[in-house]
C-alpha cells in the first residue's frame, strides 16, 4: 500500500484537499459538490461550518492548522498481485486482480 499525499497547493475539488484553504468550505456550493457533507445528520453540517467560520475570523485556524506541508491521511494506492493460469503473479499491478 501507498500513500498519496494531498499538497497544500493542490486545488482539486476534493474534500481533503481544502485542509489548507478551508475558506472554500464556507461556500454552500463548494459543500453541495462533495459527497461527505450528505452523509452527515441533520444539522451537523450546520455546526461544522459555523466553528470552521468562528475559527478562522479569530485566528485560531491558522495557529492551530494551516501548514505549508502536506497532508498525509487522505488516499492510499493498494497494488494486487496479477493472477495468471499458472498461478499468481507477483508483478505489481493498480488494475484487480480477476483470473485470466
Amino acid at each position: 500500500m501507498e500513500t498519496i499525499p494531498t499538497p497544500s497547493d493542490c486545488t482539486d475539488g476534493f474534500f481533503e484537499a481544502f485542509w489548507n484553504r478551508p475558506e472554500a468550505l464556507l461556500d454552500p456550493s463548494v459543500r453541495a459538490s462533495q459527497s461527505m457533507w450528505a452523509l452527515l445528520p441533520p444539522g451537523v453540517e450546520e455546526r461544522i461550518v459555523g466553528r470552521l467560520r468562528e475559527a478562522l475570523r479569530s485566528g485560531a485556524w491558522d495557529a492551530d492548522t494551516r501548514t505549508p506541508f502536506i497532508l498525509d491521511a487522505a488516499f492510499s494506492r493498494v497494488s494486487a498481485a496479477r493472477w495468471s493460469s499458472g498461478g499468481v503473479s507477483l508483478a505489481e499491478t493498480s488494475e484487480p486482480s480477476r483470473p485470466d
